[in-house]
């Protein structure tokens, strides 16, 4: 189940990469805090406007947010705890359908869920929009809802005698995601999520109708490599 051969973990790599993002970014905002001659508004006047994701009135000015949204999260245990579930969720993945799925996977849930949610904050009132750290989110979903509709029937193999259908952890990790957001009413998340799975679905089942988009960006970047 878990590739130990660290050149074909994709998971890893997406992994230790958010992980070291997390790291540097948080760097950033210390040394700029230390710095700031005025450091009561460092985190909303410097860090949210530059890296969170925001209105669209907003984003026009700032387009690059909609990669760095994902990058990192408002707090230490939340991260630590998402990049969890997507390497989890990313080796079931690497399982089915190999490791050349996992980047463009979770770079297309992360670009098209933003865009979605910059859409929906943009012409839905009712959701107000706002600068959101959304971190790991959207990719999580997307993994967990591609694995499912690539192969419903797949067993996780965590030892050789435990196996756990591949939708059980999605149920927790949902219902995690429950707990800790819907009390607040953040339908910034909700649609984050939302758009996350209908991505994953699609791209599974593009997958399972024989279109490998990771393969063929794969592919493209070998050829262009040599």
């Amino acid at each position: 189940f878990i590739d130990l051969k660290y050149e074909k973990n994709a998971a890893l790599h997406l992994v230790l990469g958010l992980f070291t993002t997390y790291i540097i970014i948080q760097s950033l905002y210390v040394i700029i805090l230390v710095t700031s001659a005025s450091q009561h508004n460092v985190f909303n006047g410097v860090i949210l406007p530059n890296i969170a994701i925001q209105p669209w009135s907003d984003f026009t000015f700032r387009p690059w947010t909609i990669l760095t949204y994902a990058l990192t999260h408002a707090n230490f245990l939340e991260m630590i705890t998402n990049l969890f579930w997507l390497y989890v969720f990313g080796n079931v993945i690497q399982a089915q359908i190999g490791y050349r799925n996992i980047i463009p996977l979770y770079a297309f849930a992360t670009l098209l869920a933003g865009g979605i949610y910059i859409l929906a904050t943009t012409f839905l009132l009712s959701i107000p929009g706002s600068y959101y750290l959304l971190g790991f989110y959207a990719g999580n979903v997307a993994f967990a809802v591609a694995s499912i509709v690539i192969n419903p029937g797949y067993n996780i193999p965590f030892t050789r005698s435990l196996k756990v259908p591949s939708w059980l952890p999605f149920v927790i990790y949902l219902a995690l995601m429950t707990v800790r957001f819907l009390p607040e009413e953040d339908y910034a998340m909700l649609v984050l999520c939302t758009a996350g799975g209908a991505i994953g679905a699609l791209y599974g089942i593009l997958v399972k109708n024989g279109f490998d988009i990771g393969r063929k960006i794969y592919n493209i970047w070998d050829k262009t490599h040599d």
